[in-house]
C-alpha cells in the first residue's frame, strides 16, 4: 500500500467513479483484442489504474482532508492569540503595516539571492524556515488571522472578488502591471 497522502476534492468523486468504469471498459476491450498481444503492458496499466482509484475510494489509501481558508484563518488566529499577539486590540492600519512588512521581508530575500525556501540544519532545535516563499506565507498567515479576528468570511470575499475579476477587461482596461 502506498503511504503517500492523496487529496480528492469531494465534488470530484462522481467523476472518479465514472473514470474507474471507463478504465475497466477499456481494459476489457484491450483484453478482447489483438492489441494485448502487441502491447501486453497496456491492459495491465489500465487495470492497475482502475484498481488504484478503487483503493483510494475504498480507504485503502489515506485521504487527507483539505482545509478551507476560513479553517486556516481560525487556526492562525487561535495560535496568534495563544502566543499573545492579540492580547490587546490592534488598529487596522497597524495590521496592514504588518502585512506589508512580510512582503518587504520577501523582497529582501530576493534581493539577497536567497533560495525561495531554506532552513538551516541544527541538531538541537528546529530552525526557522526562511526565504521568499516563507515570508509570503507569513503575509498570508497575518492576513488570514486578521480576517478571523474581524469575523470576516475570507472564502466568501475571495469568491466574490474572483467572480467580479472574471468580468473585467484585459489588463483591467489598460493597467501596466
Amino acid at each position: 500500500m502506498d503511504d503517500r497522502v492523496k487529496i480528492i476534492p469531494l465534488n470530484e468523486i462522481d467523476e472518479i467513479f465514472k473514470t474507474v468504469y471507463d478504465l475497466e471498459v477499456v481494459a476489457n476491450e484491450i483484453n478482447a483484442s489483438t492489441v494485448t498481444e502487441n502491447f501486453p503492458t497496456l491492459s495491465k496499466l489500465v487495470r492497475n489504474s482502475a484498481k488504484r482509484i478503487k483503493d483510494i475510494l475504498n480507504g485503502e489509501v489515506k485521504i487527507k482532508e483539505v482545509k478551507g481558508l476560513n479553517q486556516w484563518a481560525k487556526e492562525f488566529n487561535e495560535l496568534a492569540n495563544e502566543k499573545g499577539f492579540w492580547d490587546k486590540d490592534r488598529d487596522d492600519l497597524i495590521c496592514h503595516a504588518l502585512f506589508h512588512s512580510e512582503i518587504s521581508e520577501a523582497t529582501e530575500e530576493v534581493r539577497n539571492n536567497k533560495p525561495h525556501f531554506y532552513q538551516e540544519l541544527n541538531a538541537e532545535k528546529i530552525d526557522k524556515p526562511q526565504g521568499q516563499a516563507v515570508e509570503l506565507a507569513d503575509a498570508l498567515i497575518r492576513i488570514l488571522e486578521f480576517f478571523h479576528a474581524k469575523g470576516w468570511n475570507v472564502e466568501e470575499v475571495i469568491e466574490a472578488k474572483h467572480l467580479y475579476n472574471k468580468t473585467r477587461s484585459y489588463m483591467h482596461g489598460g493597467k501596466k502591471y
